[in-house]
């Protein structure tokens, strides 16, 4: 998994991890502990399988997808707007609500302060 240094792990953090975890199938290609959702499906209670979000503040590429994601729009696109482009038509999960959210403060991307913790919930 890679986490940034904003992000902010919600209370009991590690027993709701396992409990998602446990919940979606095996061969996943890649995780999000939480994300912007701009689209997605319902996968089961507490699961969303990620049409479309944004974020790249916490999530985990499974061993077998990392040369899919790595020959994919890296090269051109944000991180996060890479990984986006690929959600649809790849096994792409998320809990829901977030397990980690960014801790609002100063962003070097947008250069101004940002509060994104509505984008979470």
């Amino acid at each position: 998994f890679i986490f940034e240094d904003d992000a902010e792990f919600c209370e009991d953090f590690n027993n709701k991890f396992k409990d998602f975890y446990a919940e979606i199938p095996q061969d996943w290609d890649m995780l999000y502990l939480g994300a912007w959702h701009l689209n997605f499906k319902r996968f089961k209670e507490g699961i969303v399988k990620m049409v479309r979000s944004h974020s790249a503040h916490a999530y985990g590429i499974n061993t077998h997808y990392l040369d899919k994601c790595y020959r994919s729009t890296f090269h051109r696109l944000p991180v996060d707007l890479a990984m986006a482009e690929q959600h649809e038509q790849n096994k792409v999960y998320c809990p829901k609500p977030a397990l980690v959210i960014q801790t609002p403060g100063y962003s070097d991307l947008e250069e101004e302060y940002r509060d994104v913790t509505e984008y979470y919930l």
